[in-house]
């Protein structure tokens, strides 16, 4: 039903010609035709928030890793410190 509604408002139909061609009830055409909104503008920002939050995870778990590298090389260099001879 879906497929058929969303086809319909591509090729530019009116609520009541839909409703009169589907046999459906307006209802579900207009519930149908916000997922079809709802696909184009709101989807899309939900992917684009979704890319957002994936970069911003790859990002913080490269300073995570540059942290832990750091680190490993200060705990070296206080290593090497102390066992130098006083």
């Amino acid at each position: 039903m879906a497929a058929a509604v969303f086809k319909l408002i591509d090729n530019g139909k009116e609520l009541r010609e839909i409703v009169i061609e589907l046999e459906q009830p307006p209802s579900v055409v207009r519930t149908l035709y916000r997922e079809w909104l709802d696909d184009f503008d709101a989807g899309q920002q939900r992917l684009r928030q979704a890319e957002q939050e994936a970069k911003q995870d790859r990002e913080e778990r490269a300073a995570h890793k540059r942290d832990e590298a750091d680190m490993r090389a200060y705990e070296r260099s206080m290593a090497a410190i102390l066992k130098q001879p006083r």
